[in-house]
C-alpha cells in the first residue's frame, strides 16, 4: 500500500504469487460485450483454421502474471463459445511471458484447444513457470513461434514450433487439422 507521497507504508503478505489472484466472482471481466458480440459471429462464420491472438496466455495453469486464469468466468465463457458454435480451428497465439511453450487444453465435449506462446525474441528469461499442459519443452533463450500449415494435404497438417534465433526448432508439436473439429453429430473428436 503507498501513501499519497507514492511512499510505501507497508506490505500485504498474498497467498498467489506476485499478488495476482484470480476473480472468483462472475463478473470481472476480460472482454467487453462488444468484442464478445465480434467474436460470436465471426466464429460462426466458415472457416477451417481460426487463430485468435491473445496478449495474455490462454491455455496454460497459473503463472503468477497477467493471464486468462486470473479471469476463470471469462476463460469458460470462451470455452463455451467455441463449443456452442462448434468453430472448428481455434488456436490461440499468445505472449507477454518472456518465455515460450505450447500448451493444451483438454475438456469433454471440446476438441483440444492449443495456446503457443512466444515472447522472447528480444530478450531472455532466467526463470519460468510450472504448466501441466505444457506439451513439449520450454524455451526461455530468445525465440520466436510459428504455425505452419501444409494445405495440399488431404487433411492438412499444422506444425506448431517455437524456434531459436539460430533457426532450430526447439519445441515442433504437429497435429491434424481434423483434431481441432467437431463431428457431424456436434461431439468433439477424440484422437487419443
Amino acid at each position: 500500500i503507498f501513501n499519497k507521497k507514492g511512499k510505501q507504508q507497508w506490505k500485504i503478505k498474498a497467498p498467489w504469487k506476485n499478488q495476482y489472484m484470480p476473480h472468483p466472482q462472475a463478473g470481472s471481466d476480460f472482454l467487453g460485450e462488444d468484442q464478445w458480440q465480434w467474436l460470436t459471429e465471426e466464429l460462426k462464420k466458415p472457416a477451417d483454421l481460426r487463430i485468435i491472438a491473445s496478449g495474455s496466455q490462454f491455455g496454460h495453469d497459473y503463472n503468477g502474471y497477467e493471464s486468462w486464469t486470473l479471469f476463470p468466468h471469462e476463460r469458460e465463457r470462451m470455452l463455451k463459445l467455441i463449443e456452442e458454435t462448434r468453430a472448428n480451428g481455434v488456436v490461440f497465439i499468445s505472449g507477454d511471458v518472456h518465455w515460450g511453450e505450447i500448451s493444451k487444453v483438454e475438456r469433454e465435449g471440446l476438441y483440444p484447444i492449443y495456446d503457443i506462446t512466444s515472447s522472447g525474441i528480444n530478450k531472455s528469461w532466467k526463470s519460468f513457470e510450472p504448466n501441466t499442459k505444457r506439451v513439449g519443452k520450454i524455451m526461455r533463450e530468445n525465440h520466436f513461434g510459428q504455425i505452419e500449415v501444409d494445405w495440399t494435404q488431404a487433411d492438412p497438417q499444422l506444425a506448431f514450433s517455437i524456434i531459436g534465433l539460430d533457426g532450430k526448432k526447439v519445441v515442433d508439436h504437429k497435429i491434424k487439422l481434423s483434431e481441432l473439429s467437431f463431428d457431424v453429430a456436434g461431439q468433439a473428436k477424440s484422437f487419443r
